[in-house]
């Protein structure tokens, strides 16, 4: 199947929903990277506290409470980037046998369709976890 038949065979409806979902997620982390000083962002609040509390964690001890502290970070964007990882998985497995997708849709909808489209339509939140995993192993860095 060449390059002009796969985009062929997607609707309409596909490409609108595939461009709402880049446009809102460009929308959304412009949104929480461009707030307004009077209201800033949790992310931005976030920032400040955590840069507060190393500088003054650099100028005493070191604690108990701050070494748990930091442990716990750790280990919860550990357990986001594993819960991640299995996720990626999930769906490349998706992508490579999609009949019990198709299936479960026909059964449900009606809708019959190449198993092409479910292959792409599976791209968009593959390539989104991908982003997220990426993410929470900088965090963890």
């Amino acid at each position: 199947m060449t390059l002009t038949q796969i985009f062929q065979s997607l609707s309409w409806v596909d490409i609108a929903a595939l461009t709402l979902l880049v446009g809102m997620w460009l929308g959304v982390t412009w949104l929480i990277e461009h707030t307004s000083p009077d209201r800033p962002s949790v992310s931005q609040l976030m920032e400040e506290y955590r840069r507060a509390w190393m500088r003054e964690f650099a100028r005493r001890e070191a604690r108990v409470f701050d070494a748990t502290l930091i442990t716990n970070l750790r280990q919860s964007t550990a357990y986001f980037a594993s819960t991640t990882l299995i996720a990626i998985g999930a769906l490349l497995a998706m992508i490579g046998n999609t009949q019990p997708l198709q299936l479960a849709v026909e059964g449900l909808t009606g809708l019959h369709g190449p198993a092409i489209n479910w292959q792409l339509r599976m791209i968009p939140p593959t390539l989104l976890l991908i982003h997220a995993f990426l993410k929470f192993v900088w965090a963890n860095r």
